[in-house]
């Protein structure tokens, strides 16, 4: 999206009302489903993948050892981690 498209959605969502925000919720909830099945579709075992988060000390590779239905199971180093799908970003073609 762009950041006129952004605001003007912010706008909108600002003087909607229960019914409406209702409606916005189930789109934002429908679209939040297609994308994390797009990303675990894309996931596999011995995949790369890339994640960014403080308790590994910023950006990190690993490798995708088990996939789960909502997280992943990354070796990182020595160590298996089990990770948020939505965390996860795969690395290379």
């Amino acid at each position: 999206m762009t950041k006129n498209e952004n605001e003007r959605m912010m706008a909108l969502i600002g003087k909607a009302d229960v019914n409406e925000l209702s409606t916005v919720r189930a789109a934002y909830n429908a679209r939040m489903s297609a994308l994390r099945n797009e990303s675990k579709a894309d996931l596999a075992v011995g995949n790369t993948v890339a994640l960014n988060h403080s308790k590994f000390g910023g950006y990190v590779e690993g490798i995708v050892t088990k996939v789960n239905r909502t997280r992943a199971k990354v070796m990182i180093g020595v160590e298996n981690y089990n990770v948020p799908m939505a965390m996860l970003t795969k690395v290379g073609a």
